[in-house]
Order: C-alpha cells, then sequence, then structure tokens
C-alpha cells in the first residue's frame, strides 16, 4: 500500500509529456498527484501537469448503507457518490471528462437523461451507458463510473 487512505475509488493517472510537450520523467509527490520532471532542462525541477481521477463504479447507496427503492433515486445517489470522491481529490462535477452508466434495465434511459441533465447541471462529459443483465447486488440498478482532469 502507498500510504494513502482507504480511497478504492481513486486512481490517478500522471501526465507523461513535460510543458514543452516533450516525454517527461515522473515523480510522485502524494497520493493524488504527480510532478512530471524533465530531464531536458536540469534547471528546470519540474512543471505540472494535468491530473486524472478515475471513480470506480458507484452505485445508489449512501454512505449510511440505505438504498433507494426505484432507479431515480438510486441514480441520484450514485452520483452524489461520484460527487463525494471527486471533492476527495480537489474536483468537482465540471471537471468530468467521461462518465459511463450501467443500467440493469432498458427503459430507465429516459430517466436517466432526465437525471444526469438536472445533476450535472450543464457538464456535457463524453457518455456512454451499457445495458448489462445484472449488477454485483440484484438490488442495485445503476452503476456509474467517471473521469475527471484538472490543471
Amino acid at each position: 500500500m502507498n500510504g494513502c487512505s482507504s480511497g478504492a475509488a481513486l486512481f490517478v493517472t500522471p501526465n507523461v509529456l513535460n510543458s514543452a510537450c516533450q516525454p517527461a520523467e515522473l515523480a510522485q509527490v502524494g497520493c493524488n498527484e504527480w510532478l512530471s520532471v524533465t530531464a531536458l532542462d536540469p534547471h528546470q525541477s519540474h512543471s505540472r501537469g494535468a491530473r486524472f481521477v478515475h471513480v470506480s463504479g458507484q452505485v445508489g447507496v449512501s454512505p449510511q448503507g440505505d438504498l433507494p427503492p426505484d432507479f431515480d433515486g438510486q441514480c441520484r445517489q450514485a452520483v452524489a457518490n461520484v460527487r463525494a470522491v471527486l471533492e476527495q481529490a480537489g474536483m468537482t462535477l465540471a471537471d468530468v471528462v467521461k462518465m459511463s452508466f450501467f443500467l440493469v434495465r432498458r427503459e430507465d434511459m429516459a430517466g436517466l437523461v432526465v437525471v444526469r441533465k438536472e445533476l450535472l447541471d450543464g457538464v456535457r462529459p463524453a457518455v456512454t451507458t451499457v445495458i448489462v443483465a445484472e449488477l454485483v447486488q440484484p438490488d442495485w440498478l445503476v452503476e456509474i463510473e467517471a473521469v475527471a482532469c484538472a490543471a
């Protein structure tokens, strides 16, 4: 373990180019941050790159363990869970560039669009929606993954 808190939902990808868009050496400076150290100029100790946070599948279970009985409630809670993970990394939903939605019922597509438009408030990431046979728990109706990027 790298000493980070138990943030299984956080995976941070380092930037592999320096500010001159040349390959850079990488140095991890914390749980959620990498610095790209350029080998081209020894006087330039580092340049900051973009931070990417990959949020693993979030479902509609609240932090207290409650599961709403309907799709709308589960979807709203799953988005709230994504938001909470992003906030731990110093980001917001406005930083999301890609979202993947896994639904167990095709008829929930219309509800997903309504919730997404309302809760993402103008944020328009690339979206993939997949209808799956089932999720890990039979009562779960939706699972959401997200990728966020911030400078």
